[in-house]
């Protein structure tokens, strides 16, 4: 799953940023999804890194995993029949985090507007009503076709 991205992060900034301490693991981690411009799943990021040489298990990708997924860092994605992947969050400390998925060939884009800005405070309020949780942001993922695929040609 392609995410498209227009700049490199500062992996180890980011790791801070969200209160993470850096360790050689999580920054190579990072780097890996980062290069690869997609979302992956724990064993692909795993047999990535053993692939560069790193000696990592799958424990400690999924640890990691966790922890980045907990801290805003990492955003999930989830297709239908497919494993969960997970991808860079290039927006780590913002409330509103969302993806647009091609259901056929699986690319991955975020998407910084969000349809709630206007009428959070309303649905915040909603839902605390309805279930006393007290919201602190959401993910939203929509569902689609892309570009090429809607246009019949293969993604590239």
């Amino acid at each position: 799953m392609q995410i498209e991205s227009k700049t490199r992060l500062n992996h180890e900034d980011l790791l801070r940023k969200v209160g993470l301490k850096v360790t050689r693991c999580r920054v190579a981690m990072l780097e890996y999804i980062d290069e690869h411009r997609q979302h992956a799943t724990a064993d692909e990021i795993t047999n990535g890194l053993k692939t560069k040489g790193f000696a990592v298990d799958r424990v400690t990708i999924y640890r990691n995993v966790d922890r980045m997924l907990q801290a805003g860092l990492l955003a999930t994605i989830y297709v239908p029949g497919r494993a969960m992947r997970v991808g860079l969050c290039r927006y780590p400390d913002s409330a509103h985090h969302h993806h647009v998925v091609c259901q056929e060939c699986g690319k991955v884009e975020e998407v910084e507007s969000c349809f709630l800005i206007d009428s959070w405070d309303e649905v915040c309020a909603e839902v605390h009503r309805a279930s006393g949780y007290e919201l602190t942001g959401h993910v939203m993922q929509y569902l689609g076709r892309c570009s090429s695929c809607s246009n019949g040609s293969s993604p590239s």
